[in-house]
C-alpha cells in the first residue's frame, strides 16, 4: 500500500511469471523504505505519473540488490531483463510498471522507477520502450486522477509536491524477503535525502490569500476583482481607454439644473467651497442651448468632498440641482487615444501612474476645457472666507442683468447658425426640388421612342381620313 497526500492506494503484484524477479525487487525496495519521501516528479497528462526516483530528475534509483551495497554507486546498479512479446500489455488505466533505464547488448536495465497509467488506450509506445509490467491498483484509482489533475510547470512536475508518505507491504509474496527496517524517523512531507530538485510548497498546505482576512476585507477584494475584470471588459469593447484609468477624484457631476443658469453662475455659487480649475455646462453644439448638466473640477479633492456635501438638492434658478462625483473619463482620453501607440502609450500611463502629471485634461497639461467651455484665467472668483454683503451685492446686480446676458446669447446663437450655414440649407432644398422639377420636367418634353411612333400612326390616319372626304 503507497500513501500519499491525496490518499491511499492499494496496489497488486503479479508475483507469477515473467517479470517476477522484478516484482520481487519492487517489493523489497517498499519493505526497506526506500520510498519513503519520494517524489512524484512527472505527469503526462492523460498518459503516465512518474515516480520512484530519490533524486528526483529521472536518472537516480536502483534496484533491491544495489540498495545495500552503495545504491545508486554500485557496480550492479539495475537489474538486467530482456522482455519477450507475449507479455503483458500496457492496455488500460491503472497499471504500474517498471520504468527501463535503457538497454546494454540486448538487455534492459531497472531500477526503483516506476509509473502508473493513466488512460485505457493509445499506449503501444510504452510496450516498445522496453517497460515491464509488474502489477495493478487494486483500491484507490481516484487517487490516481487527483495525481493525473494536478497543475503542473512546463516540464511537467506538479506545482505542489505530492510524495510517497509511507510504503507498506500487507501481504508477502516472496519467501525471501529481508527484514524491514523501521520507518524513517523525518516526517512524511520530508523531501528524500538524496532529492536534487528544489522543494515546492507540499500538497495541501499552500495558503488561501484570503486567510486571516475579516468578511469586510474578503468582500473589499471580491469587488477589488470584480471592477478589474470589468474595467477589462470595457476596454475589449472600446468604452474605456485602458483598464487602469481613474476617474478624477476631484471633479462634481451637476444634473437637473436650469437652462438659464449660465457657467460664470455656477462657479460663483460653488467657489464658496475652494479655487476651481473649471466649470462647463454641457451644450448643444448647434443651438448652443443647455443640456441641463455641468462638471465642475476643483484644484483640491477636500474641496470636492465639501462641495459634494453641501450642494446637494439645493435650489438653483428655481431647479433643484443633483451633484455627485464624475465618472466620466471623456477629458482624460486624449491620454490613451491612437495617436499615441507603442511605447508612447507605455510612457504615458507610466507618467499617470507614478503621479507625474499636470492635471487630468490630457497629455497636453493645460485645463483644456471640454464641451466648448472657457478657459481657466488666473482672475477665477473665490469666495473669502469672510465674504459680506458686496459679494451678495454683486451676485445680486448680476442676476438683474440676466435678460441682457440672455439677449446676447441669442444674437450669439444667430450668429453661430449663420456661421454653421443653418440659414443657407432651405436654399439648398430648394434648389435641390427645382432641380428634380425641371429634370421631371424634361422627360415629360422628351417622349419615349413608342408614343413617337403612336402619334406618327394617328397622323397618317387623320390625314387619310381627310383625303376620304
Amino acid at each position: 500500500m503507497l500513501q500519499f497526500p491525496l490518499g491511499d492506494m492499494v496496489v497488486d503484484l503479479f508475483d507469477e511469471g515473467e517479470g517476477s524477479t522484478l516484482c520481487e525487487s519492487f517489493a523489497q525496495l517498499c519493505a526497506r523504505k526506500h520510498y519513503h519521501g519520494c517524489l512524484v516528479y512527472q505527469v503526462q497528462p492523460g498518459c503516465l505519473a512518474q515516480l520512484g526516483d530519490p533524486s528526483g530528475t529521472g536518472t537516480g534509483g536502483c534496484c533491491s540488490s544495489a540498495l545495500a551495497h552503495g545504491g545508486d554507486k554500485a557496480n550492479n546498479r539495475f537489474l538486467r531483463h530482456t522482455p519477450s512479446e507475449d507479455r503483458r500489455k500496457h492496455d488500460r488505466a491503472g497499471l504500474i510498471s517498471l520504468a527501463s533505464m535503457g538497454s546494454q547488448n540486448g538487455e534492459h536495465l531497472y531500477g526503483s522507477q516506476f509509473f502508473f497509467t493513466l488512460r485505457d488506450d493509445d499506449l503501444e509506445h510504452l510496450d516498445a520502450g522496453g517497460h515491464v509490467i509488474i502489477g495493478e491498483v487494486a483500491e484507490g484509482l481516484d487517487v490516481l486522477k487527483k495525481i493525473g489533475a494536478l497543475y503542473l510547470d512546463s516540464s511537467g512536475r506538479p506545482w505542489e509536491d505530492v510524495r510517497v508518505q509511507h510504503a507498506h507491504v500487507l501481504e508477502n509474496p516472496f519467501s525471501e524477503i529481508m527484514e524491514c527496517p523501521p520507518s524513517p524517523t523525518r516526517n512524511p512531507e520530508t523531501p528524500h535525502v538524496e532529492e536534487k530538485l528544489v522543494a515546492r510548497v507540499a500538497y495541501g498546505q499552500a495558503k488561501d490569500p484570503s486567510d486571516g482576512l475579516t468578511a469586510t476585507e474578503r468582500a473589499s477584494q471580491e469587488a477589488a476583482k470584480k471592477a478589474r475584470s470589468q474595467a477589462e471588459v470595457l476596454e475589449m469593447i472600446g468604452d474605456l481607454p485602458h483598464a487602469d484609468v481613474e476617474v478624477p477624484k476631484n471633479e462634481l457631476f451637476i444634473a437637473k439644473l436650469n437652462k438659464a443658469t449660465e457657467d460664470a453662475d455656477l462657479e460663483l455659487i460653488f467657489s464658496r467651497f475652494g479655487r476651481i480649475e473649471s466649470c462647463d455646462i454641457v451644450r448643444d453644439w448647434k443651438t448652443g442651448d443647455s443640456l441641463n448638466f455641468a462638471f465642475i473640477a476643483f484644484e483640491e479633492e477636500k474641496s470636492c468632498v465639501e462641495a459634494y456635501k453641501k450642494m446637494n438638492n439645493v435650489l438653483i434658478d428655481d431647479s433643484r440641482i443633483r451633484v455627485d462625483f464624475s465618472q466620466s473619463v471623456a477629458k482624460i482620453w486624449s491620454r490613451y487615444t491612437m495617436q499615441y501607440k507603442g511605447s508612447a502609450a507605455a510612457k504615458l500611463r507610466e507618467k499617470h501612474q507614478t503621479g507625474d502629471k499636470k492635471g487630468h485634461y490630457g497629455p497636453g497639461g493645460g485645463s483644456a476645457r471640454a464641451f466648448g467651455g472657457r478657459r481657466r484665467a488666473d482672475d477665477v472668483f473665490v469666495a473669502p472666507p469672510d465674504a459680506g454683503h458686496d459679494t451678495v451685492r454683486d451676485y445680486r446686480a448680476r442676476l438683474e442683468n440676466r435678460g441682457d446676458r440672455r439677449d446676447d446669447r441669442r444674437d450669439r446663437r444667430h450668429d453661430s447658425k449663420a456661421s454653421l450655414g443653418v440659414e443657407g440649407l432651405g436654399d439648398r432644398r430648394d434648389r435641390d426640388r427645382d432641380r428634380r422639377d425641371r429634370d421631371r420636367g424634361s422627360e415629360r418634353r422628351e417622349p419615349s421612342r413608342s408614343s413617337r411612333g403612336s402619334e406618327r400612326r394617328e397622323r397618317s390616319r387623320s390625314r387619310e381620313r381627310s383625303r376620304r372626304r
